[in-house]
Protein backbone atom coordinates (compact mmCIF):
# COMPACT_ATOMS: atom_id res chain seq x y z
CA UNK A 1 0.00 0.00 0.00
CA UNK A 2 1.42 3.30 -1.00
CA UNK A 3 1.87 6.02 1.57
CA UNK A 4 -0.20 9.08 0.85
CA UNK A 5 0.94 12.35 2.35
CA UNK A 6 -1.44 13.98 4.82
CA UNK A 7 -3.23 16.90 3.03
CA UNK A 8 -3.61 18.84 6.33
CA UNK A 9 -6.79 20.39 7.60
CA UNK A 10 -9.54 20.75 5.02
CA UNK A 11 -10.22 24.40 4.23
CA UNK A 12 -13.76 25.57 3.81
CA UNK A 13 -14.37 27.83 0.77
CA UNK A 14 -14.85 31.52 1.52
CA UNK A 15 -18.24 31.78 -0.11
CA UNK A 16 -20.77 29.30 -1.27
CA UNK A 17 -21.30 25.80 -0.02
CA UNK A 18 -18.74 23.10 0.76
CA UNK A 19 -18.31 22.37 -2.94
CA UNK A 20 -17.36 25.99 -3.80
CA UNK A 21 -20.64 26.88 -5.49
CA UNK A 22 -22.14 30.27 -4.71
CA UNK A 23 -25.24 30.30 -2.55
CA UNK A 24 -28.36 32.14 -3.59
CA UNK A 25 -29.25 35.17 -1.45
CA UNK A 26 -32.43 35.04 0.54
CA UNK A 27 -35.21 37.42 -0.46
CA UNK A 28 -35.88 40.08 2.17
CA UNK A 29 -38.24 42.97 2.68
CA UNK A 30 -35.37 45.41 2.21
CA UNK A 31 -35.27 46.77 -1.35
CA UNK A 32 -31.49 47.21 -1.27
CA UNK A 33 -30.45 43.99 0.48
CA UNK A 34 -26.80 43.32 -0.02
CA UNK A 35 -25.98 46.83 -1.19
CA UNK A 36 -23.35 48.52 0.95
CA UNK A 37 -24.76 50.96 3.53
CA UNK A 38 -24.41 54.67 2.85
CA UNK A 39 -22.31 56.95 5.00
CA UNK A 40 -23.71 58.74 8.04
CA UNK A 41 -23.76 62.06 6.20
CA UNK A 42 -26.02 60.74 3.48
CA UNK A 43 -28.35 59.07 5.96
CA UNK A 44 -28.72 62.26 7.99
CA UNK A 45 -29.09 64.72 5.08
CA UNK A 46 -32.44 65.94 6.42
CA UNK A 47 -30.75 67.31 9.54
CA UNK A 48 -28.68 69.82 7.55
CA UNK A 49 -31.57 72.12 6.48
CA UNK A 50 -32.96 72.06 10.01
CA UNK A 51 -29.57 72.95 11.47
CA UNK A 52 -29.15 75.77 8.93
CA UNK A 53 -32.59 77.20 9.77
CA UNK A 54 -31.89 77.00 13.51
CA UNK A 55 -28.52 78.71 12.98
CA UNK A 56 -30.10 81.56 11.00
CA UNK A 57 -32.78 82.07 13.65
CA UNK A 58 -30.12 82.16 16.36
CA UNK A 59 -28.08 84.66 14.32
CA UNK A 60 -31.13 86.88 13.84
CA UNK A 61 -31.95 86.73 17.56
CA UNK A 62 -28.41 87.82 18.36
CA UNK A 63 -28.22 90.66 15.84
CA UNK A 64 -31.76 92.06 15.70
CA UNK A 65 -32.76 95.00 17.87
CA UNK A 66 -36.27 95.36 19.25
CA UNK A 67 -37.83 98.53 17.79
CA UNK A 68 -38.70 100.10 21.15
CA UNK A 69 -35.10 99.58 22.30
CA UNK A 70 -34.10 102.14 19.65
CA UNK A 71 -36.02 104.86 21.53
CA UNK A 72 -34.48 106.55 24.57
CA UNK A 73 -36.10 106.16 28.01
CA UNK A 74 -38.11 109.26 28.85
CA UNK A 75 -39.33 110.78 32.07
CA UNK A 76 -42.86 109.90 33.07
CA UNK A 77 -45.65 112.40 32.47
CA UNK A 78 -48.72 112.93 34.64
CA UNK A 79 -50.91 112.18 31.60
CA UNK A 80 -49.24 108.77 30.99
CA UNK A 81 -51.35 105.73 31.92
CA UNK A 82 -50.30 104.05 35.18
CA UNK A 83 -47.85 101.15 34.94
CA UNK A 84 -46.33 102.28 31.64
CA UNK A 85 -42.76 102.94 30.56
CA UNK A 86 -42.15 106.03 28.44
CA UNK A 87 -39.73 106.15 25.50
CA UNK A 88 -38.98 109.09 23.22
CA UNK A 89 -37.00 109.88 20.09
CA UNK A 90 -37.62 110.30 16.38
CA UNK A 91 -39.36 108.35 13.65
CA UNK A 92 -38.36 108.71 10.00
CA UNK A 93 -41.12 109.58 7.54
CA UNK A 94 -39.76 108.78 4.06
CA UNK A 95 -42.44 110.71 2.16
CA UNK A 96 -44.68 113.42 3.48
CA UNK A 97 -48.40 112.77 3.57
CA UNK A 98 -51.00 110.78 5.49
CA UNK A 99 -49.57 108.17 7.86
CA UNK A 100 -51.62 105.72 9.88
CA UNK A 101 -49.77 105.13 13.14
CA UNK A 102 -50.78 103.44 16.34
CA UNK A 103 -49.95 100.68 18.77
CA UNK A 104 -50.93 97.17 19.77
CA UNK A 105 -50.80 96.04 23.38
CA UNK A 106 -52.63 94.50 26.29
CA UNK A 107 -52.99 97.57 28.48
CA UNK A 108 -53.65 101.27 28.12
CA UNK A 109 -50.97 103.24 26.24
CA UNK A 110 -50.29 106.77 25.02
CA UNK A 111 -48.61 107.80 21.77
CA UNK A 112 -47.55 111.32 20.85
CA UNK A 113 -46.45 112.06 17.28
CA UNK A 114 -45.97 115.47 15.69
CA UNK A 115 -48.13 117.23 18.27
CA UNK A 116 -50.98 114.68 18.11
CA UNK A 117 -51.93 112.64 21.19
CA UNK A 118 -53.38 109.11 20.95
CA UNK A 119 -54.60 107.09 23.94
CA UNK A 120 -56.23 103.71 23.97
CA UNK A 121 -56.28 100.03 24.87
CA UNK A 122 -55.52 97.12 22.55
CA UNK A 123 -55.20 97.98 18.87
CA UNK A 124 -55.43 101.76 18.43
CA UNK A 125 -54.64 103.80 15.30
CA UNK A 126 -54.62 107.43 14.18
CA UNK A 127 -54.44 108.95 10.68
CA UNK A 128 -52.19 111.99 10.64
CA UNK A 129 -50.57 114.09 7.91
CA UNK A 130 -46.84 114.41 8.56
CA UNK A 131 -44.06 116.22 6.66
CA UNK A 132 -41.15 114.29 5.17
CA UNK A 133 -38.16 113.65 7.45
CA UNK A 134 -37.71 112.91 11.16
CA UNK A 135 -40.66 113.55 13.47
CA UNK A 136 -40.72 113.60 17.26
CA UNK A 137 -42.33 110.55 18.88
CA UNK A 138 -43.07 109.62 22.49
CA UNK A 139 -44.61 106.30 23.48
CA UNK A 140 -45.75 105.37 26.99
CA UNK A 141 -46.92 101.77 27.10
CA UNK A 142 -46.96 98.63 29.22
CA UNK A 143 -44.43 95.87 28.53
CA UNK A 144 -45.11 93.95 25.32
CA UNK A 145 -46.77 96.84 23.43
CA UNK A 146 -45.59 97.51 19.86
CA UNK A 147 -45.78 100.44 17.48
CA UNK A 148 -47.61 99.85 14.17
CA UNK A 149 -47.95 102.00 11.07
CA UNK A 150 -48.94 102.23 7.45
CA UNK A 151 -46.39 104.62 5.92
CA UNK A 152 -47.36 107.08 3.20
CA UNK A 153 -48.50 105.24 0.07
CA UNK A 154 -49.09 101.87 1.73
CA UNK A 155 -52.49 100.27 1.90
CA UNK A 156 -53.83 97.44 3.97
CA UNK A 157 -53.33 96.50 7.57
CA UNK A 158 -50.66 98.37 9.54
CA UNK A 159 -47.30 96.68 10.05
CA UNK A 160 -44.84 96.82 12.92
CA UNK A 161 -42.55 99.85 12.85
CA UNK A 162 -39.03 98.57 12.04
CA UNK A 163 -36.16 99.49 14.35
CA UNK A 164 -34.35 101.17 11.44
CA UNK A 165 -37.07 103.86 11.28
CA UNK A 166 -36.57 104.89 14.92
CA UNK A 167 -33.82 106.94 16.55
CA UNK A 168 -33.22 107.83 20.23
CA UNK A 169 -32.17 111.38 19.24
CA UNK A 170 -34.51 114.36 18.79
CA UNK A 171 -35.48 115.13 15.16
CA UNK A 172 -32.76 117.81 14.71
CA UNK A 173 -29.96 115.31 15.50
CA UNK A 174 -31.58 112.02 14.46
CA UNK A 175 -29.64 109.67 12.19
CA UNK A 176 -31.16 106.63 10.49
CA UNK A 177 -29.44 103.73 8.78
CA UNK A 178 -31.52 102.22 5.94
CA UNK A 179 -34.84 103.52 7.35
CA UNK A 180 -37.91 101.43 6.71
CA UNK A 181 -35.99 98.18 6.35
CA UNK A 182 -35.58 95.22 8.65
CA UNK A 183 -31.94 94.11 8.74
CA UNK A 184 -32.78 90.47 9.38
Amino acid sequence: MPIVPDPGPVRKPRSGDAHGLPQARALTQEPLAGVPRRGWLVRLWWVMPLAAAAGLLALRAGLAVAPLDRLAPAAGDAADPPGTTARAGSIFIARGGPVIIGFVGDGEARLQLAGQDLRGVGSTRLRIVVAQGPAAIRFAAPPGARLVWSPVGRRGDPEYVPASSLSPEPPARAAFERPGTAVL
